[in-house]
C-alpha cells in the first residue's frame, strides 16, 4: 500500500493518495489558498492532473471548500468523482451565480454518497463516509479499508459547530484504526481561540438586541454562520432567549423559532445568491424522519439596486448579508439609516483583516473600513487543540498518525496525546508494516 500526501506542510491545496496493488483513489484535489505575491498553483493545470489521475479509481471530496475541491473541473470525465448531495447542490448554485457552465456541467456527473455508505474500489477497496461538522456544510471523513489496513482521513472537522456532537458518537463506531491522516490547522493558534456556535449566536443576539440595523459579512455558504444570524435575528424578534439546557435542546429551540419566522417584524435580507444557498439548505436532511430541521428557518429577502425594500428596512430593521463585492450597495443604503443604530458583524478569519498576514484581503478591509460600530463574532471550522488529540487518543491508531493542512511550522507532537502515539506521528517519507508513506 501507498500513501501519498501532496503539500502536507500547508493549510490548503489538500490532495492525497491512496493506492494498492489494484485501485487507486484520490481524497480532495484543492486549489492553494489565494495569498499576496503567491505564484500560480502548479496544479492548476488541465495536463498535471491528467498526469496525477492517470489510473485513478475514483476521486472523493470531503466538502466543497475551494482548497479541497477546486481543481475538479481539470479531471477527465472517464474518472468518477465523488461528493456528499448537499455538497454538490451547493457547489453548483455557486458556479451557476459564475455563469460557468462548463463547471456546471462537470459538476453534474458527480456521483453522490451518503453518510456510513460501503463504496467498494474493484474488490480489494472500501471507501465509507461519515459526516462531521467544519464552516462547509455536508462534510465528511473517510474510512479507507484495503489489504487488511484501516486508514481514517479526517478532512476538517470541528468538536465546536451546532452539528459536532456526532464526532464522540461516531468515533466508536469507525473502530480501530492502522493511520490517522488528520488535519492540524489550529495547531499554532492559541489555546482557547474558539467559542461554540452557540456562543457566537449568543454574541450576534446581543448585537442585534441593541442595534436596529445590521449588516454581516460572513461566508455565503458557512451552514452554521447563517443559521446563527438568522436564529439571532427572529430571536430578537420574539424576545426568545438562549435554550435552557435542562429543559430544551438546541434543536428544538431553532424550531420553535423557524414557526414565528414571518411573524417578526425584524428583517434578514440577502442576495439572490445566498437566497439560493439558503434553500438548499433548508431541505437539507439532517434529523431522524420527522424531527426539525436545523436550517428549516424561513425564507430571506432579496435586495436589488432599485432598493425596494429600503422603507420595510428603515421601519423594521434588519440583519443583511453582504460580502466585499457589495461594497458600493453598502455604501449608499448607510446614507439612509441612523449611524447610532447601525453595526457591522463581521464573520470571517480575523487574519483577512491584518496586512501583515499572507492571506490579507484589501476588499474585506474596505467593508470594515465602513463603519464605526462593528465587531468580530467568530470560530473556526477546524478542530482546536483538545479536539485533536481527542481524537487520536481515542481511535489510538497503531501505526501511524500523518498531519496535513496544517503550517509548516506546526508541531503535531505538542498536543497532549497518549505516550506511545508521539512515536507514532510521520511528517517525513517511510515505510510501516508494508506501508509506504510518501510526502511530496
Amino acid at each position: 500500500m501507498i500513501i501519498k500526501i501532496h503539500r502536507p506542510a500547508q493549510i490548503g491545496g489538500c490532495i492525497t493518495e491512496i493506492a494498492t496493488a489494484t485501485s487507486r483513489i484520490i481524497i480532495d484535489l484543492g486549489h492553494n489558498l489565494p495569498s499576496a505575491g503567491d505564484e500560480p498553483d502548479n496544479f492548476d493545470n488541465a495536463d498535471i492532473i491528467r498526469c496525477l489521475t492517470k489510473d485513478c479509481d475514483a476521486i472523493f471530496y470531503t466538502h466543497y471548500h475551494g482548497d479541497h475541491v477546486d481543481l475538479f473541473h481539470h479531471v477527465p470525465d472517464n474518472i468518477p468523482q465523488w461528493m456528499g448531495s448537499y455538497a454538490k447542490k451547493i457547489m453548483k448554485v455557486k458556479y451557476e451565480t459564475l455563469r460557468m457552465a462548463d463547471k456546471v456541467e462537470k459538476i453534474d456527473k458527480f456521483n453522490v454518497f451518503r453518510a456510513a455508505q460501503r463504496i467498494l474500489i474493484h474488490d480489494d477497496m472500501v471507501v465509507t463516509p461519515f459526516f462531521v461538522s467544519h464552516s462547509a456544510y455536508d462534510s465528511y471523513m473517510f474510512l479507507i479499508e484495503a489489504e487488511g489496513r484501516r486508514i481514517l482521513h479526517t478532512g476538517d472537522f470541528r468538536s465546536h459547530g451546532f452539528l459536532s456532537s456526532g464526532l464522540i458518537k461516531i468515533l466508536p463506531l469507525i473502530g480501530h484504526i492502522d493511520v490517522l491522516i488528520i488535519e492540524g490547522t489550529m495547531l499554532n493558534r492559541p489555546d482557547g481561540d474558539t467559542k461554540s456556535m452557540w456562543d457566537i449566536c449568543e454574541d450576534m443576539k446581543r448585537v442585534m438586541a441593541t442595534h436596529k440595523y445590521v449588516f454581516a459579512m460572513c461566508s455565503s455558504t458557512d451552514a452554521d454562520t447563517l443559521a446563527a444570524l438568522q436564529a439571532a435575528n427572529m430571536s430578537f424578534n420574539k424576545h426568545i432567549s438562549l435554550p435552557e439546557i435542562e429543559n430544551e435542546s438546541n434543536t428544538e429551540w431553532l424550531h420553535r423559532m423557524s414557526q414565528h419566522a414571518n411573524e417578526g417584524k425584524r428583517m434578514f435580507v440577502c442576495d439572490e445568491y445566498q437566497k439560493r444557498i439558503f434553500g438548499v439548505l433548508m431541505t437539507a436532511v439532517l434529523r431522524p424522519k420527522g424531527a426539525p430541521s436545523l436550517y428549516n428557518m424561513c425564507h430571506p429577502s432579496t435586495y436589488i439596486f432599485s432598493h425596494e425594500l429600503l422603507p420595510q428596512m428603515q421601519q423594521k430593521g434588519f440583519c443583511m448579508l453582504v460580502r466585499a463585492g457589495h461594497f458600493n450597495i453598502v455604501k449608499r443604503l448607510m446614507q439612509h439609516f441612523d449611524s447610532s443604530q447601525t453595526a457591522f458583524i463581521y464573520s470571517l478569519w480575523d487574519g483577512y483583516l491584518d496586512k501583515t498576514k499572507p492571506y490579507y484581503k484589501k476588499e474585506y478591509e474596505n467593508m470594515w473600513s465602513l463603519f464605526t460600530q462593528r465587531e468580530i463574532i467568530h470560530t473556526s471550522g477546524h478542530a482546536d487543540k483538545q479536539t485533536l488529540a481527542m481524537v487520536c487518543n481515542t481511535l489510538v491508531p497503531r501505526l501511524a498518525i500523518i498531519p496535513i493542512h496544517r503550517e509548516l511550522t506546526s508541531d503535531f507532537a505538542s498536543l497532549p496525546l497518549k505516550d506511545e502515539l508521539k512515536d507514532r506521528i510521520v511528517t517525513a517519507n517511510k515505510t510501516v508494516y508494508n506501508i509506504q508513506m510518501v510526502f511530496d
